[in-house]
């Protein structure tokens, strides 16, 4: 898909200064139904020609500061939308706040999401593949309708992109507002309202400087989380990904030694089989006691083993490895790996 850029507001200044009407509006006008509440005017496109298969979907919202603007204003870029992009698209009226206060446009924006991705295959489009895009107000307005809508219990496409969008935002404020900052700054202190060579350098320093911390910050938020780990034996190399999990007490009872608790489907065979005569290892049976019963884990002192990854430092670690033989992973990990080893 190649990135486009498409002035419909330009184009319509330039095409109404030379005296000629702009054509007939190409997207049908429909109202999203809203039990207890006015309907939501919204207008739908779609390709030019037939397209075998259900298509994705796109919701388009307008700006204009909140106070002005409407659908109409984006309806030849709708259209140039649907038939680039080869999507149904869906371009929201929202009311605007002289109408209704914060925050009814998003509500009301995040209504006609739902509404639409509840009806998808009346109006044939597949609901997996959906985005929500506006702009300038309308970008205020779609990310406050993709929190709306992840909070109304919508799942897939959506909610990813609530979640991709508040990762943004984080990092926005921590970027783009100093950045933005100093450099209203530099242009106000330069000479006739120009920036000089020594503020455009600060900024850039100034930014690095930022997604350093931010970095820093993302790894160490990360390290009381996860870890990785490397396991040797008999003759086998194991690298897993771990949850750090400070209440994970297990330990072996004869050497007293922190248990490593691993998936089964972690382990190669015949590590993975620890109840099979083919078990290659010394084979110890290690106690256990939660909050939800006691039982007993399979476990094995393994040649060696370290701690690995961007999440902590490479040290090698004493401890017991325990196979689960029941749990095929934990959360997308392969296991627990007691704090204390950290």
């Amino acid at each position: 898909m190649q990135p486009y850029f498409f002035p419909v507001h330009l184009y319509l200044a330039n095409v109404r200064k030379k005296g000629r009407n702009p054509g007939p509006y190409h997207g049908e006008v429909f109202s999203v139904p809203r039990k207890g509440l006015p309907e939501v005017r919204v207008r739908l496109y779609r390709p030019a020609g037939e397209k075998s298969g259900p298509l994705p979907v796109l919701f388009n919202v307008h700006g204009g500061a909140w106070i002005h603007g409407d659908a109409e204003g984006l309806d030849l870029q709708s259209q140039y939308l649907a038939n680039h992009l080869e999507c149904f698209v869906v371009n929201v009226d929202y009311r605007l706040l002289d109408e209704h206060p914060f925050p009814y446009p998003q509500t009301e924006t995040a209504d006609a999401v739902t509404y639409f991705l509840a009806h998808a295959a009346e109006f044939r489009f597949d609901p997996e593949r959906a985005a929500l895009m506006g702009y300038s107000a309308g970008g205020h307005i779609a990310a406050g309708a993709a929190i709306c809508a992840l909070a109304f219990g919508i799942k897939a496409g959506i909610k990813k992109t609530a979640l991709t969008f508040a990762a943004f935002a984080a990092t926005e404020a921590l970027l783009g507002g100093l950045v933005s900052g100093v450099y209203g700054l530099a242009y106000a202190s330069g000479a006739g309202g120009r920036q000089s060579p020594r503020a455009f350098a600060c900024i850039l320093a100034l930014a690095a400087l930022a997604a350093l911390f931010y970095g820093l910050a993302a790894r160490r938020a990360k390290r009381v989380k996860t870890c990785g780990v490397r396991i040797f034996a008999c003759g086998e190399e194991i690298n897993a990904r771990l949850i750090v999990d400070s209440g994970n007490l297990v330990t072996e009872p004869f050497s007293a030694l922190p248990v490593i608790v691993l998936s089964h489907t972690a382990l190669p065979y015949p590590l993975s089989e620890p109840q099979s005569r083919a078990f290659p290892a010394k084979l110890r049976v290690i106690p256990y006691k939660t909050a939800n019963g006691a039982g007993c884990l399979y476990g094995f002192r393994p040649d060696k083993a370290e701690l690995t990854g961007f999440s902590a430092r490479r040290k090698q670690i004493e401890a017991f490895v325990g196979i689960d033989t029941e749990s095929a992973d934990y959360s997308g990990y392969d296991g627990i790996l007691p704090a204390e080893l950290l």
